[in-house]
């Protein structure tokens, strides 16, 4: 026979093992640590219209267990995207993102293991200091409580779906690296139109 006391202990107890299962693991990362190791096998993408200029819009179909970043990155690649923004929704079943700390020059990385929501995923292409695409996202995710979490994207995995939407632009965007925060920024004094001497 339960008593109230009990039931009550039992419901505190089972409340603080879902608030254990649904906190996030915390770690550091520098910015070189963040950069995309995984894949996305399942992506598929379309071009949905160009222009005399260069200028191209795609999009961009991820399905369960394509890795987010990986799968805008494999599309620069196979486009040779030197500059783009994009914008994305859908879901993901696990996802790490950070808060740059600059006294520390590394991102405060918090991992969630659990469904959430893609509210709002936006970002750009540019090209690294070897001229190779780097992709550079920031999201804000949405749970189950209604709650809203987010930051610089590390790593997402999808789940059902993810719908992205590139917009390519026909003009270089490079990036340097800086020294200050060891990380890399965009040069405008490196930005040259496709087509120009590098």
């Amino acid at each position: 026979m339960f008593t109230a006391v009990s039931l009550l202990a039992l419901g505190n107890a089972g409340c603080a093992a879902t608030a254990a299962a649904d906190a996030a693991s915390v770690r550091y990362l520098s910015a070189a640590e963040t950069k995309p190791t995984s894949s996305a096998p399942s992506a598929k993408h379309r071009l949905l219209s160009s222009t005399p200029d260069g200028a191209r819009s795609f999009v961009l179909i991820l399905a369960t267990g394509d890795e987010v970043v990986s799968g805008i990155l494999q599309l620069a690649q196979r486009e040779k995207v030197e500059s783009a923004r994009f914008t994305a929704i859908g879901g993901v079943s696990q996802a790490e993102f950070g808060y740059f700390e600059l006294d520390k020059k590394k991102y405060k990385a918090f991992k969630y293991e659990r469904q959430l929501e893609v509210l709002s995923l936006a970002g750009d292409i540019a090209l690294d200091p070897e001229g190779e695409p780097t992709v550079h996202a920031h999201v804000v995710l949405g749970d189950v409580d209604g709650g809203a979490i987010g930051g610089h994207l590390i790593s997402a995995l999808v789940r059902p779906t993810l719908e992205v939407f590139v917009n390519v632009y026909p003009t270089r965007l490079q990036k340097r690296d800086e020294p200050e925060t060891d990380t890399q920024v965009i040069e405008l004094d490196k930005t040259s139109a496709i087509g120009d001497a590098k």
